[in-house]
């Protein structure tokens, strides 16, 4: 954010194309509730430019990748993207074939964490922090992978090794979001909550935000604070009224405390927000 109409330059230093917008939400994983960037920034490339200065129609299925950041490029355009990760990998490696680069190797982790495969994530990720070891994008992913592994403690570290070099696209609230979540994990519900304030100091407005107030809100019901866990939930649902999942939780806090008609109403809700959403008809 800010670069608006800036010059994006590859390893080389060559103009390949003129900065758009940035993106500035991060999206959550439902299940584990991470805070987790897609990396994607939107842009022009200078291919499309280069045609649309010259008169000629800007076709884009024409436009075929030919160095390794091209290749790259049109992998970042596909992470995130569920079912698509595949693609990102053979792109990535595409890209791997003209030029050795950590933000390859890192987008093949990353892609290889969502399909579940977390040994070969690490393995990827590994070798992009030799090339780039200031990188926080591959000690999260790489944190990421440790978790699904159960490995806390080395998650924990990663993300902790993540925040020295924490940016604009991993800010520290949403390292220090996804720290709570590790000590959680750990059973430490009331570490957690601390690392949930700092982020919910450190950011007021995007989705970590919203999310930070969902996990402290977890954290407090595990501790049996349910009227903190409630009044969390509900900052959550202000915030995003058109997301069915804290609707879900504050019903099942609801139901905890006994309040069964308060809780079916959340449930309802849910449901009317996200018809498709499995969890709400179950806990209904």
């Amino acid at each position: 954010p800010g670069m608006s109409g800036g010059v994006i330059l590859n390893a080389d230093g060559e103009l390949i194309g003129i900065h758009g917008r940035g993106e500035r939400d991060e999206y959550r994983s439902r299940d584990k509730q991470e805070a987790v960037k897609t990396g994607v920034n939107q842009g022009v490339p200078i291919s499309y430019y280069k045609l649309f200065t010259s008169g000629a129609p800007v076709d884009i299925s024409k436009i075929t990748a030919k160095t390794a950041d091209d290749y790259l490029a049109q992998a970042r355009a596909s992470l995130g993207i569920k079912g698509r990760e595949q693609v990102v990998i053979r792109l990535a490696n595409k890209s791997l074939e003209l030029r050795e680069s950590s933000t390859a190797f890192e987008l093949i982790g990353a892609s290889n964490v969502e399909i579940g495969a977390s040994v070969k994530a690490i393995d990827d990720l590994n070798r992009a922090i030799q090339i780039d070891n200031q990188n926080p994008s591959s000690y999260i992913n790489r944190g990421r992978a440790k978790r699904r592994m159960r490995d806390f403690q080395g998650a924990l570290q990663d993300y902790k090794i993540a925040l020295k070099f924490s940016n604009s696209e991993y800010s520290p609230a949403t390292i220090y979001n996804n720290i709570g979540t590790i000590k959680s994990d750990l059973g430490d519900h009331q570490g957690a909550i601390s690392d949930y304030s700092v982020a919910l100091k450190a950011d007021s407005h995007s989705l970590v935000n919203y999310t930070s107030y969902i996990n402290r809100g977890l954290s407090h019901k595990a501790m049996g604070n349910f009227k903190k866990a409630l009044a969390d939930l509900s900052i959550a649902i202000q915030k995003y009224p058109d997301r069915a999942y804290p609707y879900v939780e504050r019903g099942n806090i609801k139901d905890d405390m006994g309040e069964s008609k308060e809780a079916l109403a959340d449930y309802s809700k849910a449901i009317e927000v996200d018809p498709m959403y499995a969890n709400a008809y179950e806990e209904r």
